[in-house]
């Protein structure tokens, strides 16, 4: 009796995920955005690139403190989450060289910095808007209340005003 075990379903399949932290107000949002690549990056903004054992916490030069922060903040709650079992490596535009060795082989394997000035932009895409007052202020007019009433072992969903 032989017994085979495919070893690809004893490792959990991690998928690598690149955030963009948007967002002045507080607090910022975190959103996924595909591909991976410089071309989803801007200097104006913040990102998390999540490779599951290492969070890589890659600001563009002009990025705003809030969103540093917040990407930062969510970085050490994935750690949390992950049992400290995750590195986070904090990564200023211009600065990539400065890693570790091992800390910018695995960055590179998404991100290859000779790639980085051909397709890095210096302003934000379009779909991400400079107003960010206006987005959250527009994605809050889609949103409706309910109120669940449990009167007389009934319950009642009625919209609220």
């Amino acid at each position: 009796f032989h017994h085979h075990v495919d070893k690809q379903s004893t490792h959990q399949r991690v998928e690598l995920r690149l955030y963009h932290v948007k967002g002045k107000r507080s607090p910022p949002r975190l959103i996924e955005i595909f591909p991976i690549d410089w071309s989803m990056l801007n200097r104006q903004e913040t990102f998390m690139l999540d490779l599951h054992t290492v969070v890589y916490v890659w600001s563009g030069k002009n990025a705003n403190k809030a969103e540093r922060a917040e990407a930062l903040s969510r970085a050490r709650q994935f750690r949390e989450e992950r049992g400290g079992s995750c590195n986070i490596v904090c990564v200023d535009d211009g600065e990539e060289k400065e890693m570790g060795k091992e800390e910018l082989k695995l960055f590179e394997v998404k991100f290859p910095l000779r790639d980085k000035v051909s397709k890095l932009k210096n302003e934000p895409s379009p779909t991400s808007s400079h107003d960010d007052f206006k987005q959250e202020r527009d994605s809050g007019t889609y949103l409706k209340l309910y109120r669940l009433n449990n009167k007389f072992g009934n319950f009642f969903v009625t919209p609220e005003n």
